[in-house]
């Protein structure tokens, strides 16, 4: 994402993961508007909406620190040689396959575990949950990139 072009200068703060954690917050903001409003399944939707933003920030931040500690790994293993061997998968790739397969087991055992939780507990409880930590992961996310912006 580092290499990303902003093309309009003014919303250069959205850039990256920092858009993705404040559109996924307007998201929450705009469920709990609907829901005071009385309807519940658009809410339920919009949160459903806000939870795609933000993990969708989340992969594209998990994606590039998995690949980039993989490809380092996998570049030390690499030397280039002349040989009449067959082609070796490069590094790059490697690290590619590495990071989907990471991802992809990551959001297996996420539905896992929230199929897991929704038998344990009731749905409204969960889903209490679910909008509070996704809210408070927001505004850590939120915090984090402002902190580090300067």
């Amino acid at each position: 994402m580092e290499d990303e072009v902003t093309r309009v200068e003014r919303v250069r703060f959205l850039q990256g993961a920092t858009g993705h954690g404040v559109f996924s917050t307007l998201a929450l903001a705009g469920a709990g508007l609907l829901l005071a409003l009385g309807n519940r399944g658009m809410a339920i939707v919009a949160v459903v909406v806000a939870y795609g933003i933000a993990l969708n920030g989340l992969s594209i931040y998990g994606w590039d620190r998995i690949r980039a500690r993989a490809e380092a790994a996998f570049a030390r293993d690499e030397e280039p040689d002349r040989t009449l061997t067959p082609h070796r998968v490069s590094a790059e790739m490697k690290a590619e396959l590495v990071a989907g397969l990471v991802l992809v087991g990551s959001l297996i055992a996420l539905l896992g575990l929230l199929v897991a939780v929704t038998r344990i507990a009731d749905t409204g409880t969960v889903l209490v949950l679910a909008v509070a930590a996704l809210g408070a992961g927001n505004l850590l996310a939120l915090a984090r990139a402002y902190r580090t912006a300067g």
